[in-house]
């Protein structure tokens, strides 16, 4: 039977730390807390762009390196950020864990706004459609 506290201690990473808590007898009791690691992209030049068109963008993602943004700006260095100084705004497809590398996608902003254009016009076309077969029926 193993519990949460034993398996932080036999955990062989730096990523927790000890702090002392006041429980509810006074007594300092000792708990772990998760730390998160720090991030140290690395550099720029290590995101290589794998494929391009005028729809998407495919690139090959170096571990390390985080696909969207995270919290906080120490963490607005991403593939996402690195594609969109390249290529103009980018929409990420999938993303990949920070120390997962591999192929990642992303679609230009303008071939999305076309597919967008292009339901939208379907979609009223749909309504036109429909409503013109409501108003020929007989009730």
């Amino acid at each position: 039977n193993t519990s949460w506290p034993g398996i932080a201690a036999a955990w062989p990473s730096k990523a927790f730390k000890v702090r002392a808590q006041r429980s509810g007898s006074g007594c300092r009791a000792k708990s772990k807390m998760w730390q998160p690691k720090p991030y140290n992209p690395p550099r720029p030049e290590s995101l290589h762009t794998v494929y391009v068109d005028d729809d998407i963008v495919v690139a090959d993602k170096p571990s390390g390196l985080l696909s969207v943004p995270g919290r906080g700006p120490e963490k607005a260095i991403c593939a996402n950020s690195l594609l969109t100084e390249q290529y103009g705004p980018v929409l990420t497809i999938h993303r990949l864990d920070m120390d997962t590398s591999g192929l990642i996608v992303f679609a230009l902003i303008n071939f999305v706004v076309n597919i967008y254009v292009v339901v939208i016009f379907f979609f009223i076309q749909l309504c036109n459609a429909i409503n013109i077969v409501l108003d020929n029926i007989d009730v």
